[in-house]
């Protein structure tokens, strides 16, 4: 196992942009060497080779609850069981947690690069543009004879193949695909016996019930009921005033959210909850962990968080906490926020193959593995008889993955199965510890997901920009962001009017938040017009 400590130099910085000019010269240049003997090779199936010759360099985040507990994933007995039965050995490249792109850079700007990479959207421009550039492989002329079980899968539905694709039909990389979605993970929590000791019965709904349980908390505490993200872009909150937090789709059109009425609608509730000290003054300088254990203290009443930590850590700590329904101005609303698994290909866990790599067929053959029956079943489940059981014919976590006496059931994720990757992934109530140890968490999340007036509606799917609008796009919303952070703090925090609200508006035009948007709907329009 390798790690890259350390922060990128000076000297790197000021190569970094010669390195990714130069890549794509190099990289297309590289030829193959020192391949295996044919002996050792597999006409199809697996193991691919069969004397242990073919080692490919992974780069690949270590998960920071594993590394409590294992230096690398060569501990992981999935990743052990993989390259049992494919015959590929691995070789993990683990970045310093937190510096996971400045080692990605590195690696770009050093030319020294593994064979394969998850993450590649940390490419300038992302997959797409790695493709372009000739750092990443284009998969196109290899899926159909080597990994024909992912080209089958990506084909199987024109929703997946316009998210596995490039706007140019390329295959930039393999994806993990969830054919059948779970319920939204992350929800407004809040803590239901300290709002039951106020005198509410139900849990807050519209804008006026949290208005109304953070004025009791705060008569009676003296504390603000809300802790908001740290650039107070709450978007379950700002969902309720119609808009999204970033770019979204209404009606096929696109549009970015702090650019339209309803953002200033939203910052004028939050600004009137701030100025009454219903929201907690320090929220922009609060991390998580500090936003989480104040919510555990009672120190606030609200904050937005991941329902099966927060469930989990309520009966640990013996706490009342539970999710509420989105957000909305008035019971009947229809809201579009719903954001979570609105599409079967998942953001996390996608995998490219460097261009210059020696072992392209080896490499795409290994990577198909995750889509095979026997493949799927070692991601999601380990290792047959020491992990899980075939029970009528069907894989189950055994004692050891759900209650093992080392590991908690969020490292098992990491430890003995692997959680994020390229493969056709399950629902957590069949694979996940977390899920199947308590499922009345999971019932309660599936309660939560059965509201008739909330809908999908605005989620983006996974496009990607025309070449010749990346950088200029990167530019634009560099800018764009950075202002919007900067203003929204200032506008809820009363440090600006929002009588400066029109003004707020001209200087996103001027950053050239138009252009970022046609490009978008030029993207998106690409997108909807490929089968």
């Amino acid at each position: 196992m390798s790690r890259f400590t350390g922060k990128v130099s000076k000297a790197f910085i000021l190569i970094l942009l010669i390195g990714i000019c130069a890549v794509s010269a190099w990289a297309s240049g590289n030829s193959a060497s020192a391949a295996p003997s044919a002996a050792s090779v597999t006409a199809s199936g697996y193991p691919i080779v069969t004397d242990g010759s073919v080692t490919l360099k992974y780069f690949l985040g270590l998960n920071p609850v594993a590394s409590k507990y294992i230096r690398s994933y060569d501990e992981n007995l999935a990743f052990q069981e993989l390259q049992k039965k494919t015959g590929i050995k691995l070789s993990f490249i683990h970045p310093v947690a937190g510096q996971e792109a400045e080692a990605f850079n590195m690696m770009i700007a050093s030319q020294d690069l593994p064979d394969l990479i998850e993450g590649p959207e940390r490419y300038r421009g992302g997959e797409a543009a790695g493709v372009r550039d000739g750092v990443f492989l284009e998969l196109t002329p290899y899926v159909q004879q080597y990994a024909p079980d992912y080209y089958k899968m990506i084909k199987s539905d024109p929703k997946i193949w316009r998210d596995v694709t490039t706007p140019e039909n390329l295959l930039p990389a393999f994806y993990q695909i969830k054919p059948v979605s779970d319920p939204a993970l992350m929800r407004i929590m809040v803590r239901d016996d300290l709002i039951k000791d106020l005198g509410f019965n139900n849990l807050p709904v519209t804008i006026a019930d949290y208005t109304a349980i953070f004025k009791a908390y705060k008569d009676k505490t003296g504390k603000g009921g809300l802790i908001p993200v740290e650039n107070g872009r709450e978007k379950y909150f700002i969902g309720a005033y119609n808009v999204f937090p970033n770019f979204y789709k209404d009606n096929g059109k696109i549009k970015f959210g702090p650019y339209e009425a309803g953002y200033r609608a939203y910052l004028q509730q939050f600004a009137d909850w701030y100025k009454l000290g219903y929201i907690n003054n320090d929220f922009p300088s609060l991390k998580n962990p500090q936003r989480q254990s104040m919510f555990q203290q009672g120190d606030t009443l609200a904050i937005n968080g991941g329902i099966d930590n927060f469930l989990i850590w309520a009966k640990d700590l013996k706490i009342g906490t539970m999710p509420t329904l989105y957000p909305r101005i008035n019971m009947g609303d229809k809201l579009h926020v719903y954001d979570w698994e609105v599409y079967p290909v998942k953001a996390e866990g996608k995998v490219a193959i460097f261009n210059n790599t020696k072992y392209k067929t080896e490499a795409v053959r290994f990577l198909n593995y995750g889509y095979t029956t026997e493949g799927s079943i070692v991601y999601d489940f380990g290792v047959e008889g020491v992990t899980y059981n075939m029970v009528n014919g069907k894989p189950q976590l055994n004692d050891f993955a759900l209650n093992n006496p080392e590991y908690p059931p969020e490292a098992v994720n990491y430890i003995l199965k692997i959680f994020h990757g390229p493969k056709v992934t399950r629902t957590g109530i069949e694979c996940n510890p977390n899920t199947i140890l308590f499922p009345d968490v999971f019932a309660i999340k599936q309660q939560f997901a059965q509201d008739p007036d909330v809908d999908s509606d605005f989620t983006l799917p996974n496009y990607s920009l025309a070449a010749d609008d990346v950088t200029r796009a990167g530019k634009i919303m560099t800018d764009v962001n950075t202002y919007v952070d900067e203003m929204t703090l200032k506008f809820i925090t009363g440090a600006e009017p929002l009588s400066r609200f029109d003004a707020y508006i001209a200087q996103l035009k001027s950053y050239g938040i138009e252009d970022a948007i046609a490009m978008n709907q030029k993207a998106f329009d690409n997108y909807m017009s490929k089968n």
